[in-house]
Order: C-alpha cells, then sequence, then structure tokens
C-alpha cells in the first residue's frame, strides 16, 4: 500500500511495506529495502508501457434489430424477410410505374403476393384485382409476370410481418423505418406514382407529401387506400380506378 505520492509520473518517496506480492511487481533495478524492511528511494510504481484493454461484447438476439422492419432479428425472421426479398425481386419490373405501398408484410405466405404458391389470398387477391390481372386458371409465374409487365411493385414499409409482441408498436416501428423508406423510394425505386394502400399508414400522409419523391402519389380523398380496412373490397375497386388513371403529381 502506498500511503502518498509525492512526485509526479508515479514515483514515490515515501516509506513502503513491501509484501511478497508487492516485491514481485517492482521494476528491475529496484533498491533493495532497509533492514525494516522499507524503501527508502524512488521506485516506479506504474508499468512503463500500457497493456492493451481486453474486452468482449456480448448480444442477444434481442440486442439485433431487423433493419427492414425495426423488431428483434432472430434468425427465423430473418431467414423469412430474405426468402420473401428473393421472392419480389424476381417480379420487380425495370422500370415501376405503380408502387403499392402497405404497412406491413402479411403474417401468412398464401397473403403475400410473390409466394411460390401462388394461392393469392388476403392483400395479393385485392392487389390482382385492383391491377386488372385475374389470377383464375393461371399458373403463378404467369400471374405475376403480367403484374409485372403492368409496371406494378407491391412493397410493404414494415418488410416483415408484425411479432405479436410488437402490436401495439406498429406506429412507432413505421415512423422509425420512414426515413429510410422514403430514400429508398428516391434513390433506388423510382417510381412514376406511389399508391399507400393500409390504413396504418395514415398518420404519415403528410409525410409522404413533403418528402419530394419525384413523382405523383395517390391518395382515397386524402387517405391510403384501406385494403385493410372495413370495406376493403370498396377500397380495392376505388384504388382499380386510381391506378388506371396517368399519375397526376400530387393526387
Amino acid at each position: 500500500m502506498v500511503p502518498a505520492l509525492e512526485a509526479a509520473g508515479g514515483y514515490a518517496h515515501s516509506q513502503v511495506g513491501a509484501p511478497e506480492l508487492f516485491q514481485a511487481s517492482l521494476p528491475n533495478g529496484t533498491p533493495p529495502p532497509d533492514s525494516a524492511g522499507l524503501y527508502r528511494y524512488p521506485f516506479a510504481i506504474c508499468a512503463s508501457r500500457l497493456a492493451p484493454l481486453a474486452f468482449c461484447l456480448v448480444m442477444t438476439p434481442a440486442d439485433l434489430r431487423c433493419d427492414g422492419c425495426g423488431q428483434a432479428a432472430a434468425p427465423a425472421h430473418l431467414a423469412k424477410r430474405l426468402q420473401r426479398l428473393e421472392w419480389t425481386t424476381r417480379y420487380r419490373p425495370v422500370h415501376i410505374g405503380t408502387l403499392l405501398l402497405g404497412a406491413a408484410s402479411p403474417a401468412e405466405d398464401d397473403d403475400f403476393l410473390y409466394a411460390p404458391a401462388g394461392q393469392f389470398a388476403g392483400q395479393a387477391r385485392l392487389v390482382l384485382r385492383a391491377a386488372g390481372v385475374n389470377a383464375a386458371g393461371k399458373l403463378p409465374d404467369v400471374v405475376l409476370s403480367e403484374f409485372q409487365r403492368g409496371g406494378f411493385l407491391l412493397a410493404q414499409l414494415l418488410e416483415c410481418p408484425l411479432e405479436e409482441t410488437n402490436s401495439g408498436k406498429v406506429q412507432e416501428l413505421i415512423f422509425s423505418c420512414l426515413p429510410a423508406t422514403l430514400a429508398r423510394i428516391r434513390r433506388s425505386l423510382k417510381p412514376k406514382r406511389v399508391v399507400l394502400i393500409s390504413r396504418e399508414l395514415a398518420f404519415v400522409v403528410a409525410n409522404f407529401q413533403s418528402a419530394n419523391l419525384n413523382c405523383a402519389l395517390s391518395l382515397d380523398d386524402g387517405r391510403p387506400f384501406a385494403l385493410d380496412g372495413d370495406d376493403p373490397d370498396a377500397a380495392a375497386r376505388r384504388l382499380s380506378r386510381a391506378i388506371t388513371a396517368p399519375p397526376v403529381a400530387g393526387r
């Protein structure tokens, strides 16, 4: 133990007792103790070189966030997202005429438009109807190719299904992913028209209107077309009339 440091630079001039552990730590060349076992000469108490500080950062799955939706990035979650991105990319038009944008990816593959099984239920059925694509009696690839040739792309602001534990955080997740979505529309997708198709996006309509997307924004009387609302079939009919009309900026 060192009672007092009397000089800067890590040197002490005090009388210091030196147990075995302390003696072992003294640098080479330190004068020996006196008959009482005390050191009366300056000696270095600090190492002359700093050793690198090593540490280990431990992260749990709950700490990792999916960059497509902001939710916890469990392995199964990420695998499902990558699979759906692969399915969607196969039918992305080279030049996107109409980007149909929902709030969150459907939970079931049957409702996911680009799933290879081609069940075309839920949102997928409504979108195809609005786009004027008849899926009856056709192979999934034929249906999706027809949708693609029409210049349509269906995407979601949250690229993954909403986890049950986040059912009360929809707006929070949407708002956190909104800047990346707007940047992607401007820089990568570059559609001629964006159409919002989920009532969950109503609170960010103003953000889309002021985002300088360099394309038209189609709304249902100032609101998103609520394909997830109380009367989705009526919303799909109104959507059909909107997307078959020429794009008009600010509509």
